[in-house]
């Protein structure tokens, strides 16, 4: 009550108040100033050695999971020869297409549109459906989507899968029984690995590979 506003009008601190609050400033202004720059640059250092020291290895690993993609190239199955040396079971050249999902275009339209065009030609029974319908995940695991083709229809896929990523057309070897059904109880046959096959063996395994299911070719599995 009975504040004015212009009580103190025209009246100073005086030259020695002034000048003493002229001294504190200046020397606050130093620690604050020093605040500033030390604090951050603490921060900075605890945090480039925990991912030096602590995360290391960790964000090394990382990096060098987006330097380096290991690529494997599948060996051929071992002959199975009678007592006398005569192959029982042999490998015989054959061209696969295969897809890498991740390098396909994550757009579902134009991936659909390019697999459209690239297997126009590629007969229903070659394709495996349940691999189409798998390269909609983001995944660098290559997916075998069709099998056994013709040499004529490998080229000219070769001319398409060239022109884009995500497909390629790789020579492999597929396994010939020579003396079919005969044997087939004895020598067994390979197939390609189930999802509850890779579960337990995804440490050897490929989802692309094939492996022995019964008879000989399973026996040596392990081999």
């Amino acid at each position: 009550s009975g504040f004015s506003y212009r009580a103190f009008e025209g009246t100073t601190l005086g030259d020695n108040i002034l000048g003493t609050l002229r001294r504190v400033i200046s020397e606050q202004v130093p620690l604050v100033l020093g605040f500033i720059l030390v604090v951050p640059l603490l921060i900075l250092i605890i945090r480039l050695g925990y991912l030096q020291v602590l995360g290391g290895s960790y964000w090394r690993a990382v990096a060098e999971g987006n330097r380096i993609r290991l690529e494997v190239i599948p060996a051929q199955r071992g002959l199975i020869t009678d007592r006398l040396g005569v192959p029982l079971v042999d490998n015989v050249a054959s061209f696969q297409l295969t897809a890498v999902p991740a390098e396909l275009s994550r757009n579902e339209v134009d991936r659909q549109e390019f697999l459209n065009t690239a297997l126009a030609e590629v007969p229903t029974e070659l394709l495996d459906q349940e691999a189409l319908l798998s390269l909609s995940e983001f995944s660098y695991q290559p997916r075998v989507i069709a099998t056994r083709l013709p040499t004529n229809l490998a080229f000219k896929l070769m001319a398409v899968t060239q022109r884009q990523r995500g497909l390629r057309v790789e020579a492999v070897a597929e396994r010939s029984y020579g003396l079919g059904a005969v044997a087939a109880h004895v020598v067994g046959y390979t197939g390609k690995i189930t999802k509850a096959d890779y579960v337990k063996l995804s440490d050897t395994y490929q989802l692309s590979d094939t492996i022995g299911k019964v008879g000989v070719e399973l026996n040596y599995e392990a081999a």
